[in-house]
C-alpha cells in the first residue's frame, strides 16, 4: 500500500481546524462575523459559498485575518510532522497567521491546554470527562489523523507463526496475556 500525501484534505483538515480555535465559542452565522482571539489578532470569517442544497458540490471557505494572528498549541510527538506540514502549507494561504505547535507529549499537551497555555492541545487519547470538566472556555474533540499500530513478535521455537486478527484483538481487550495462550497455541 502506497501512502501520498494529499494536500486537498490537509488544506480542508487545517481550515477546519484554525476555524474552529479562532472562532470557538461563536455563535453560528451566515454572514460575516469578526471575533477576537486569544492572540490579540482581529478575525473575519467569511461564510461558505458554493454549496448546492443537497449536501453536494464544492465548498469553499475563506479567512481573512486583519491583524498577525498567532495560535499556540502543544501535545503529542506523533502528529508533530503532519501538523508541521499543514501549518507550513496554510500560512501560505493565510500569511497573517502563525502557527507554533510544541511537540511535548500528551500528556503535557492536555495539560497545558487544560491550564490556558495554549489554544489547543494533541493526545493520542481523547481527554476524559474530567479533565474536560477543568476547562471553563469549553473543549471541542476533533479527530485529526490516525496512526496504525504494529505487533511484532521473535519466536525462535515458531519462525512460521502467523497470529490472525482475532489474536490481536484478544491481545488488545487484555483477553488474552501470555504467549502460551490456546489462541496463539491454535495459530
Amino acid at each position: 500500500m502506497v501512502l501520498r500525501f494529499n494536500p486537498i484534505l490537509a488544506k480542508t483538515s487545517v481550515i477546519g481546524l484554525i476555524l474552529g480555535l479562532v472562532a470557538c465559542g461563536g455563535g453560528t452565522t451566515t454572514t460575516t462575523t469578526t471575533t477576537e482571539t486569544p492572540a490579540g489578532g482581529d478575525t473575519t470569517a467569511v461564510a461558505p459559498s458554493g454549496t448546492e442544497p443537497d449536501g453536494g458540490g464544492s465548498v469553499e471557505t475563506q479567512l481573512v485575518l486583519n491583524s498577525q494572528t498567532s495560535v499556540v498549541g502543544a501535545g503529542a510527538s506523533f502528529p508533530a510532522p503532519l501538523y508541521q506540514r499543514w501549518f507550513q502549507d496554510f500560512s501560505g494561504a493565510v500569511p497573517n497567521l502563525q502557527v507554533d505547535y510544541q511537540s511535548v507529549g500528551s500528556g503535557a499537551g492536555v495539560e497545558r491546554f487544560t491550564q490556558g497555555l495554549v489554544n489547543f492541545g494533541a493526545s493520542d487519547v481523547a481527554m476524559t470527562d474530567e479533565e474536560i470538566a477543568k476547562v471553563e472556555r469549553g473543549v471541542i474533540l476533533l479527530p485529526m489523523t490516525a496512526g496504525g499500530i504494529v505487533l511484532s513478535y521473535n519466536l525462535p521455537e515458531a519462525p512460521e507463526l502467523r497470529l490472525p486478527r482475532d489474536v490481536y484483538t484478544g491481545i488488545f481487550l487484555g483477553k488474552i496475556t501470555n504467549w502460551n495462550d490456546p489462541e496463539i497455541a491454535a495459530a
